[in-house]
């Protein structure tokens, strides 16, 4: 008997010091002697709220994004817009940009010089929208990582709750067993009297 008896507390000592391991590992080293332990309630509104400013960070980085694609969006379309109406314009019949036109002409030596219109080349508006759709893919994978990061921690968060919840258990249950085990001698002597 008194061989379980100092095996069961044993088994309760060690569980209460692995308990006090994961507190200690939750809330970071401390140098002081004396450790405020948050309670349960606490770390749940502290992790709630948490959640609730990063969401509000990603949102309004979202909404960011989406202002700056909608921006691209609309410059694209604007692009699009002035190269149909200039290519219009270029393939309507009796057009010289560029050309020279061969018709019966009163003089011999005639020079047409051609029209040239200065703008921006399609290449160099390329290069920007290459430039923004390559910012807006890093934003992109940055947020990826940042909820992945977030949903990592939220999950290692709650198996060391889970742990400590289940360690909780089994001490309780120990010490439960422990009473339960042993006979009351002195109330049975105190019957028999």
């Amino acid at each position: 008997m008194t061989k379980s008896k100092g095996s069961g507390s044993a088994e309760v000592v060690r569980l209460k010091a692995h308990i006090d391991v994961l507190r200690r590992g939750k809330n970071g080293a401390s140098t002081s002697a004396l450790v405020v332990k948050p309670t349960p309630k606490d770390e749940v509104a502290r992790v709630r709220r948490e959640q609730a400013e990063a969401k509000a960070a990603m949102e309004k980085r979202f909404a960011s994004m989406e202002k700056v694609i909608f921006a691209l969006q609309k410059q694209c379309e604007i692009v699009e817009a002035n190269e149909e109406a200039w290519k219009l314009k270029a393939l309507r019949p009796g057009n010289n940009w560029g050309c020279v036109a061969i018709d019966q002409t009163p003089y011999t030596e005639v020079k047409v010089t051609p029209r040239v219109t200065l703008g921006a080349s399609p290449d160099a508006v390329g290069r920007v929208n290459l430039q923004l759709k390559g910012m807006v893919e890093q934003y992109q994978r940055e947020v990826d990582l940042l909820k992945e990061m977030r949903i990592r921690e939220v999950n290692e968060r709650k198996e060391s709750e889970e742990e400590v919840e289940r360690l909780k258990e089994a001490v309780v249950r120990l010490q439960t067993s422990k009473k339960t085990r042993g006979t009351n001698l002195k109330t049975k002597l105190d019957d028999a009297a």
